[in-house]
């Protein structure tokens, strides 16, 4: 039995929504006050109805009640919704399935039921709806003080007043037959296991596993209570004659042995067995003994969670069981996440898990080991509906054109990619130095990362397609593609004789394909602009125009010794470079003169001087590349180590034109 899913009509932040889930872990991610925490006492109100206060009713759901004049007729109200499914064995005859008993009076019954003959389950839905409202009898009392409101601050110190006339009503969805409240509380057993954890959660963790392990295997409990008072009682025996002396000593004199009584000390166990069962921790290592109190809290609440979760996979079958888990990572290290949750997702995938798990989370370590179907994203849609909370169930971004995609998310959507799940813009870029530089390019246009809570992936160029399934439109989630044209000025040691204009690669095609569909995402590539191949040639490119101490400075960051002399000792011009070109060491030589010749045969015939810096440029631009291809983590380093050099570059325009768009 599971919650397909949940409708959430004017509690605490859900104005009118409706959250998808799975039969078994389901990971619940969104930024801060998007309503996960909300959302888990929700579910929970299904087992435990608390009395809510004037602040769980939906502000925006009040003020629109009382601005449309809809507050004179009905007070404001909360209604949930659950769709729930179970499956029924049919192998069994007669039905032993005590769960079905349980949803009897929440059966959703339709007439077009088309049985599966060599099935051995059928699916079954039922319907509840919890409705927190004043008692029916005291509507007219109400409509006549509402009449008499002027102002909204009347209308919320009436509500306020109302609080204890408030209760929980339950209802079968399909036919609004109501039944009582206990009938619901019994479906479903919960554990909310919350962020702000303590030492209390570990107790109650192991108190609740041997309650369920003395009822699998019982024990004499009468004998047990009878030895343990038998004992007490010989161990007490002097203490008792002392105090059977000082008690009788004076009884006497206010008559109590008239009544033929005398005041007698007994040992009287009447104590449930349970509370003599604890846990500690033994050292592996030294053999000691500690309480829990005196272990680290991060282990103590991995613990806990440990024990939750055996508690439920001990429990009778027929009971069916939810573990509400809020921000796991409050406590826990990392590494500690990641195990955790990989344990969990290794128990769903053998068929293991027997009971429906609800997470929160804001910790990529969780989401990057988790079957990204299980994730549901929380987040308003601040334009179309600003008041309300909408929901994406990962699930539902996958169909048989994108499967490819999903297999490779599965595969390489680890730590530092899940990060971008969390992000309110992304930029995916090809490699580490787009990564690594793209920080201070952003700071430089004035577009600070983490003010503005973004995420730069590096996902290399063909690969980014894979992650934009990601980004639904209806997340609202800016993402910036920066990926390299990929254009080969020179073919065979003789320039492209395709135009660079003409050039567009494959993935650029199907990334421009995706982004037009999605305004929520931009691709920009050199392409776009320039006459750039990679973001290693478009940076010089860019920075041609800059300083001569800049350029030569951006040069000598990848070139080997040899060509460092050669720039400090020759000038930057293509004339210069080819004339003296033999004073290079031979290895260098044949570097630098598979690319020289052809650019330098393009400038010679160059008629302005326009066409001949185009043309110098592009062979300094390239020959960069070529030396920075074999180390580009070095090459961000060295400029993030370089204050001036930072200060004084200039951001490549492709990069520039992102930026802006994400600014926009």
């Amino acid at each position: 039995m599971h919650i397909k899913s949940i409708s959430i009509k004017g509690y605490r932040n859900f104005h009118n929504a409706v959250v998808t889930f799975h039969i078994g872990l389901n990971v619940i991610i969104g930024s801060n006050n998007s309503g996960k925490t909300n959302l888990l006492n929700a579910i929970r109100l299904i087992r435990q109805q608390d009395r809510l206060s004037f602040f769980d009713f939906n502000m925006n759901s009040l003020h629109e009640s009382f601005q449309s004049g809809y507050y004179k007729k009905e007070p404001m109200s909360i209604a949930l919704q659950f769709e729930i499914e179970h499956e029924i064995n049919l192998s069994d005859n007669p039905p032993k399935d005590e769960s079905l008993l349980k949803l009897s009076d929440f059966l959703c019954l339709t007439d077009d039921i088309v049985m599966d003959e060599t099935a051995t389950n059928f699916p079954i839905n039922a319907s509840i709806k919890m409705i927190y409202s004043i008692d029916a009898k005291l509507l007219g009392d109400y409509r006549q003080k509402a009449e008499a409101i002027v102002t909204f601050e009347e209308y919320a110190t009436l509500i306020k007043t109302l609080i204890p006339d408030y209760k929980w009503d339950f209802y079968n969805t399909s036919t609004m037959r109501s039944v009582e409240a206990s009938v619901a509380k019994g479906i479903f057993e919960i554990e909310y296991v919350q962020a702000d954890r303590s030492d209390l959660l570990l107790k109650e963790s192991g108190d609740n596993l041997y309650k369920i392990m003395l009822t699998k295997s019982p024990l004499d409990k009468d004998g047990i209570a009878a030895s343990i008072q038998e004992l007490i009682g010989e161990q007490a025996a002097t203490i008792f004659s002392e105090m059977s002396a000082t008690i009788n000593r004076d009884y006497a004199k206010i008559g109590i042995n008239k009544g033929n009584v005398q005041i007698k000390p007994i040992v009287e166990f009447n104590h449930n067995v349970n509370q003599f069962f604890s846990f500690g921790v033994t050292d592996t290592l030294g053999s000691f003994e500690l309480p829990f109190g005196n272990n680290g809290l991060g282990y103590n609440n991995l613990i806990a969670i440990y024990l939750v979760l055996l508690c439920r996979d001990c429990i009778n079958p027929q009971i069916h069981s939810m573990v509400l888990l809020e921000e796991p990572e409050a406590h826990l290290h990392p590494a500690m996440q990641y195990k955790l949750f990989k344990y969990i997702n290794e128990l769903q995938n053998g068929d293991k898990l027997r009971q429906q798990i609800f997470v929160t989370t804001h910790s990529s370590n969780i989401t990057a080991v988790t079957n990204i179907e299980s994730i549901i994203d929380l987040h308003y849609d601040r334009a179309a509906r600003p008041n309300n909370v909408e929901s994406i169930n990962f699930v539902n971004l996958f169909n048989a054109d994108n499967e490819a995609s999903k297999k490779h998310i599965r595969k390489f959507l680890d730590v530092t990619r899940s990060d971008m799940l969390f992000a309110d813009s992304v930029v995916l870029v090809e490699g580490l130095t787009e990564k690594l530089l793209m920080p201070i390019f952003m700071k430089k246009e004035g577009l600070d990362v983490d003010d503005n809570h973004i995420s730069v992936v590096e996902m290399g160029g063909k690969w980014i397609k894979h992650f934009l399934c990601l980004f639904d439109p209806k997340r609202k989630t800016k993402v910036l593609c920066l990926t390299d044209c990929d254009y080969a000025w020179i073919v065979s040691n003789t320039l492209n004789t395709l135009p660079y204009s003409s050039h567009e690669a494959t993935h650029i095609r199907e990334l421009k394909d995706i982004s037009s569909s999605n305004p929520y995402v931009m691709v920009s590539c050199q392409c776009n602009l320039d006459n750039g191949s990679t973001f290693e040639d478009q940076l010089v490119l860019d920075n041609w125009t800059n300083k001569m101490m800049i350029r030569k400075q951006l040069l000598n960051l990848v070139f080997p010794e040899s060509l460092i002399n050669f720039v400090n000792y020759y000038p930057l011009t293509l004339p210069q470079w080819h004339k003296h070109l033999n004073n290079l060491r031979k290895d260098t030589y044949e570097s630098v003169a598979e690319i020289i010749r052809p650019f330098y045969e393009k400038y010679c015939y160059a008629t302005d001087r326009a066409e001949k810096k185009k043309w110098a440029a592009l062979f300094f631009a390239n020959l960069f590349r070529k030396y920075a291809t074999s180390q580009k983590g070095n090459l961000a380093l060295s400029i993030l180590t370089d204050e001036v050099l930072c200060a004084s570059l200039n951001t490549p325009r492709y990069i520039k034109e992102g930026i802006e768009w994400l600014k926009s």
